[in-house]
């Protein structure tokens, strides 16, 4: 049972993910009751929402914690876009609200995206094998087929190693330099919403990202003219050519006004939250329609004028959470937060893992980037008081 609404066959869904509270709470925003599956269960998702740790390995233990769920159709966020056979496997038993089979994988699939996108006039950045010689014209990237969150990327060494030629999980990618960005779209039947842009934080030194990691999202911003038809385009492609469906985000760079697309997040992405609380529509209950007819009755939540953003704080060396901090009123998915994924006290966390997300707003990208980088400060000073942090 949750605070607010009681799991019901009508609006019970299943929201697996990485981390599942962003998405848990825009559905509670929504109107529906969602049981949760993720990797940390903290202490605010629990308040809100009953559900369970993965026990990480197989993915026939995932499977197996699903069978404790209620019924109901399940959505999936971060990282389940990796894996399509598990995906078709959960469709066995519920239905799955997201983008799945075929489409997935074109959409996941590094080299068929960019041929798609470039032959509908769109730029992206050229990818290569690793068994390829690239040109030294460029820098070049090292990324894995299957990651989220910018895990796992690394600049191209001299000389790669042979036993990471030989894996087919990687591929090279031109770095392109330019401002990171990610756009929201709804897709449907042969049509496509733009519901939102936002500047990408990565590697946000303050919070101790790794140099390509996801660390945050603010906005929403106003696209260029070129980009924004870029986008519109974008938009159509993945729709009507690729067959998208409901939430989708895209990362790009914006180079000389134009939208290079890096990646295709075909689920729910880290950035929608930011987009809801700024628009005030209840984008998940948007995103169920395009799968079901659905009675959910969203619930009351006010629109956030200003700019508004989160970062992601990871921790620079092995913390524990303490009892006390800033984050100590709470946080709810009805109210703009100042502070979410709040772990339990006392919860060790190694170094390189994430441990709390920032919120912030303002008027302007700059004043809500420097709230957060104080807040980070902050959060410094609470996790190690002496003032030993390891950068």
């Amino acid at each position: 049972m949750t605070e607010n609404n009681p799991l019901t066959e009508e609006t019970s869904i299943v929201a697996l993910g990485a981390s599942a509270r962003a998405l848990a709470w825009s559905a509670m925003r929504a109107g529906f009751s969602p049981w949760t599956l993720d990797l940390f269960q903290d202490l605010d998702l629990a308040r809100f929402s009953p559900g369970l740790k993965f026990i990480q390995g197989r993915p026939g233990n995932i499977l197996k914690q699903l069978k404790q769920a209620p019924a109901g159709p399940l959505v999936y966020t971060g990282g389940l876009e990796n894996q399509p056979r598990l995906l078709k496997r959960i469709q066995k038993s519920r239905p799955v609200w997201g983008i799945t089979g075929d489409c997935l994988k074109k959409l996941r699939d590094p080299y068929g995206n960019k041929l798609s996108l470039e032959q509908a006039g769109l730029l992206a950045p050229q990818r290569l094998h690793l068994s390829q010689n690239p040109t030294d014209s460029c820098q070049w990237l090292v990324k894995p087929k299957r990651h989220a969150g910018g895990n796992e990327i690394t600049p191209r060494p001299h000389s790669l190693h042979s036993t990471l030629q030989s894996k087919n999980e990687f591929f090279l990618e031109e770095w392109i330099e330019g401002e990171s960005r990610s756009a929201v779209f709804l897709l449907g039947a042969s049509r496509a919403e733009l519901l939102g842009v936002t500047c990408q934080m990565t590697g946000w030194g303050c919070f101790h990202a790794s140099t390509f990691q996801y660390s945050g999202s603010i906005g929403p911003v106003e696209p260029l003219a070129n980009e924004k038809a870029d986008l519109l385009w974008l938009g159509k492609i993945l729709s009507v050519e690729m067959g998208g469906r409901g939430l989708v985000g895209v990362d790009y760079v914006l180079r000389q006004g134009r939208a290079v697309v890096i990646e295709i997040n075909p689920r729910y992405s880290a950035s929608v939250e930011i987009l809801e609380w700024s628009s005030g529509k209840p984008y998940f209950l948007l995103h169920a329609r395009e799968f079901s007819q659905v009675n959910a009755i969203p619930s009351g939540f006010s629109k956030v004028q200003g700019i508004l953003g989160k970062g992601i704080y990871f921790a620079p060396q092995d913390l524990v959470f303490p009892e006390t901090g800033p984050w100590e009123s709470g946080s709810s998915p009805f109210e703009f937060p100042a502070f979410a994924d709040i772990p339990w006290p006392g919860v060790c966390h190694q170094a390189g893992a994430p441990v709390i997300t920032a919120f912030a707003r303002g008027q302007s990208v700059a004043e809500v980037r420097n709230i957060l980088e104080k807040t980070a400060q902050e959060l410094d000073n609470c996790f190690f008081p002496n003032g030993t942090v390891l950068r």
